[in-house]
């Protein structure tokens, strides 16, 4: 029996990662776990829904799965005719349950379960709320309490615009969990007044620029030299290019230098260090008090749309079991999930981790009963750090709970070609990377285009119109950067094109799957009777002779308080379903809602993305974020002028626990005084680097035959890889 209880899994993408939670869920049951007992959590309902389909094939179709049963009989020491007994006779079982979930909908169960000890209505829907309706309504919410002008003032003080402000209160809010302790220590210790500080600091700080500046005249320095200090407020002082320096032990001052002077000098960095760390001040106190507004919004959204954001549901979560007066619910947990499946770790947040820290404890120490705990993940795609993912929290829980690791290096998706190529280029990028084996025969194919910025688009549509002379539009995506880029392309090839087909992101959304239009259609026709709705649902289906069943839709009328099952009920009738995944996630989200009327406006409102995206006719222009867990025929990767990104706003220090010792506010210029700072600063350049890299990954292993790049001779973002820059075409 090869079973590993508390185990790891390293899946390169294209590896099969599905199909190990599949072997290893079933595994456990053949082991004798019992199937309430074992709990799989995923970030997307796309791959929830493929672990399910997944599970339930293997039991109603053993005598296609020869290499899945094979794989359960090594993993568990059982015969291959044990195996086959077993899932014939648990068939039904796994039918009708299977606790395989999202871990926002996992987060949400616990929430609702315990609603009235944490104080929330049970009744509420999980979204994402928009920013511009979190903005407008925070804009609202201040305009009622009268606190408009703080908003102003603050905005005029610190140099930031509302929309500035409301991206420090996003994040705040986003890392909550992990910085209350840091901004509790702040509102503890805000009796003094730092702004009379800061006056008195800001004058010393021109003074001691004076009497330098005055020094080097009176020890005959340059005028250069003498002018370095003069300035008439610290905004023009802070732009001296001299304060960059160390020393003034430099060409400039060499004639007039001495030790005495540097001292002076050193000083006067020490002084506009303390301003920054005084101006930061200013900043957290002020930024609390409108997170604290902010916060009290949000309560208003739902209260009045009964929607709380996925995020502050896992920090709900959080709060619930982190309470020590709920012990009865840790209790609950603990007697139902003996064994953990956790798929994507590398995107789990510090708080989702936190909100699992109990569960995961309560299984890997004990030691009297059968519990396990198994983690897949891949770090290179580790691409969501802007949503508080944390690629690091894998290594950590590895080492913490002495897990065994193992690595997949057996690629199911692409082609030789293409496998080769991504050996080659990222065994140069990532330490410790595994080569990768390409298990499909056919060869594929690898382009590179070298190509001026003004060539670029000309050059991405000339060579995906050659390609549709062998392939099928079908077959075809295109990978941006941005979704202003993906737009772009769309209309150039259309412009040229326009009997293509081309979907972009806004297109790629579960509404525009062929099944679910049908659905939709026939759901509005219930509602309205309008028959216009009825002939576009079968017009899709391809149909053109047909009557209409009016009990069949008399009857569901009947049913509309619920939903679900009268989706179910259309399915069914219109024989919509050949495992279809998008479907699956119309009967989940109706499962949640009150009425069909309130099912169509929930898919209308939420940007609900496809989950076969091969569902979709035409080429697919989609961002490079937005194509992780997708897999494409023939891949275009168009590049982008390469610029350094942005410093956060906030910058956020962790401890080898992976817990915020320190908030940040950056300034410009501040790394120059503060070596605490610049470490931090850097090590966030760092971050910001792999985050490039891993989204490199992601875009370059989406292709399954061919893979194709469009590159900028200069000032490149994909050949910022080492072993792409000498490249030719």
């Amino acid at each position: 029996m090869n079973f590993i209880r508390n185990l790891a899994l390293n899946a390169s993408a294209g590896t099969g990662k599905t199909f190990r939670l599949s072997i290893r869920f079933i595994s456990l049951m053949i082991l004798g776990a019992r199937i309430e007992n074992i709990y799989a959590l995923t970030f997307t309902n796309k791959a929830t829904d493929e672990m399910k389909d997944r599970i339930k094939d293997i039991f109603v179709n053993p005598q296609d799965k020869k290499n899945e049963i094979n794989m359960i009989s090594i993993e568990t020491g059982k015969s291959i005719e044990y195996i086959e007994e077993f899932l014939k006779t648990n068939k039904e079982i796994v039918l009708k349950e299977l606790n395989i979930t999202t871990i926002d909908s996992f987060a949400s169960s616990i929430v609702k379960t315990y609603a009235s000890y944490i104080g929330v209505n049970r009744d509420f829907n999980p979204s994402e709320i928009s920013e511009d309706k979190e903005k407008d309504q925070f804009l609202k919410f201040l305009k009622t309490k009268e606190k408009t002008k703080e908003l102003v003032v603050y905005a005029n003080e610190s140099g930031r615009s509302v929309d500035e402000i409301m991206d420090d209160l996003r994040t705040i809010h986003e890392k909550e969990k992990e910085v209350e302790l840091f901004f509790a220590d702040i509102i503890m210790n805000g009796n003094d007044d730092i702004k009379t500080t800061m006056i008195d600091v800001e004058m010393e700080i021109m003074r001691e620029a004076a009497v330098l500046s005055e020094e080097i005249k009176n020890r005959g320095g340059s005028k250069t030299a003498v002018n370095s200090f003069v300035a008439k407020n610290i905004k023009e002082l802070l732009k001296k290019s001299v304060l960059s320096k160390e020393s003034l032990n430099y060409t400039t001052y060499k004639k007039i230098y001495s030790e005495d002077l540097d001292f002076k000098f050193l000083n006067l960095k020490e002084s506009i260090k303390q301003y920054f760390e005084l101006k930061e001040k200013v900043f957290f106190r002020n930024v609390i008090k409108l997170f604290i507004e902010f916060k009290d919004s949000l309560k208003e959204i739902s209260k009045k749309e009964g929607i709380i954001s996925f995020n502050e549901v896992s920090n709900l979560a959080y709060n619930a079991i982190e309470n020590n007066d709920l012990d009865f619910l840790l209790f609950q947990i603990d007697s139902k999930i003996k064994h953990l499946l956790i798929d994507e770790f590398q995107d789990t947040s510090w708080v989702q981790y936190k909100m699992l820290s109990p569960i995961i404890e309560n299984i890997v120490n004990e030691e009297n009963e059968f519990r396990s705990f198994f983690i897949v993940g891949d770090k290179k795609q580790s691409i969501y750090r802007f949503r508080g993912g944390n690629q690091n929290l894998f290594d950590y829980i590895v080492k913490k709970y002495n897990m065994e690791e193992k690595f997949l290096d057996k690629n199911f998706r692409s082609s030789k070609a293409v496998v080769e190529f991504q050996n080659n280029i990222f065994k140069e990028e990532y330490d410790g990377f595994t080569i990768q084996e390409a298990k499909k025969d056919d060869d594929g194919e690898i382009n590179i285009k070298l190509v001026e910025q003004k060539d670029i688009e000309q050059t991405v549509v000339e060579a995906v119109f050659k390609k549709l002379e062998d392939v099928n539009e079908n077959d075809i995506a295109i990978l941006t950067f941005t979704n202003d880029e993906a737009v772009k392309m769309q209309e150039i090839i259309k412009e040229k094109r326009p009997e293509l087909k081309v979907v972009t992101d806004n297109h790629l959304k579960i509404t525009e799957a062929n099944s679910v239009k049908v659905l939709l259609s026939i759901l509005k026709y219930t509602i309205t009777k309008e028959e216009f709705y009825i002939n576009e649902a079968y017009a899709i289906m391809g149909v053109l002779d047909f009557e209409i069943d009016h009990d069949f839709f008399e009857a569901i009328r009947k049913l509309g308080n619920k939903p679900d099952i009268v989706v179910k009920l259309i399915i069914n009738k219109f024989r919509l379903f050949n495992n279809d995944c998008n479907l699956l996630k119309i009967v989940e989200i109706a499962s949640s809602v009150i009425s069909i009327e309130f099912l169509l406006k929930t898919l209308e409102d939420n940007d609900i993305n496809i989950i076969n995206s091969e569902d979709v006719d035409g080429i697919k222009i989609i961002t490079m974020h937005k194509s992780k867990g997708l897999e494409f025929k023939n891949v275009f990767i168009v590049d982008k002028l390469y610029k350094k990104q942005n410093v956060p706003s906030l910058l956020l220090e962790y401890n080898k626990d992976l817990e915020v010792n320190k908030v940040w506010k950056s300034f410009s210029g501040r790394e120059l005084f503060d070596y605490h700072y610049k470490r931090v600063l850097n090590d966030e350049r760092v971050k910001q680097d792999l985050d490039d890299k891993n989204l490199m990954y992601v875009a370059m292993t989406r292709a399954e035959d061919s893979l194709t790049l469009i590159t900028l001779r200069e000032k490149s973002r994909i050949r910022r890889l080492s072993m792409l820059q000498n490249i030719e075409n």
